[in-house]
């Protein structure tokens, strides 16, 4: 999906035959706009929890809080569960995160579902975009070293802010069917990721489970 975004929106190659010289001296497709990306979208900031807060077994009463290494990997903890309160910033597989501290700051992150971490903000769409599209956009090369250059960061800890993810610079359709046919194609692809990633799951509960199980013999 990130060739195709690139080919689409980046390359316009499907569109080649109809370049035409922007005011911001790019080249972009008959009937596109130039923007920035924080036209299109609002952002959240993620919850802080204390530790005591935290635990390692869910209930009815608990979801899942989401830190940077469970979208890094970055460590063999097993995940950690809290009790929701009104003001905790929750988020759904297809709502998508950026890791704004830290070595990974710019990761961009989805599938997990839960009240993430103040060391994360949210990113949605509020017109014309799709989740889909803002994901491909945020994880193209050219984008990522846009953030890399225009960033603020310190030598310790690369931060992250909204204002930065807002100046990126996107051309987009004036007609909406080129995004929907980017978006009914990627959503199709994120579902079965999301499919796959549910049976990865279980055969890895399902290992630890035998492992424990053989270990006790």
């Amino acid at each position: 999906m990130k060739t195709l975004f690139k080919s689409w929106f980046i390359d316009f190659e499907p569109l080649k035959n109809t370049l035409t010289l922007s005011e911001n001296g790019n080249y972009i497709p008959e009937n596109w706009i130039e923007a920035t990306l924080g036209k299109y979208v609002t952002y959240a900031q993620g919850t802080q929890v204390p530790v005591e807060e935290q635990y390692s077994e869910p209930n009815q009463n608990r979801v899942r809080f989401l830190r940077i290494v469970d979208y890094t990997g970055n460590t063999s903890d097993e995940p950690r569960y809290i009790e929701i309160k009104a003001k905790d910033s929750i988020c759904c597989p297809e709502d998508i995160l950026i890791i704004r501290y830290g070595a990974s700051a710019g990761q961009i992150c989805r599938g997990l579902s839960g009240v993430f971490a103040n060391n994360l903000f949210s990113i949605t769409p509020t017109k014309v975009i799709s989740n889909s599209y803002l994901y491909y956009l945020l994880t193209q090369s050219s984008v990522l070293s846009y953030i890399t250059s225009v960033g603020e960061t310190s030598s310790a800890m690369p931060a992250l802010t909204h204002g930065l993810i807002s100046s990126i610079p996107i051309a987009l359709p004036k007609s909406s069917k080129y995004l929907d046919d980017f978006q009914n194609i990627a959503d199709k692809v994120f579902k079965q990721q999301l499919l796959a990633k549910k049976e990865i799951d279980k055969l890895k509960s399902l290992s630890k489970s035998l492992l424990a199980n053989l270990s006790s013999c």
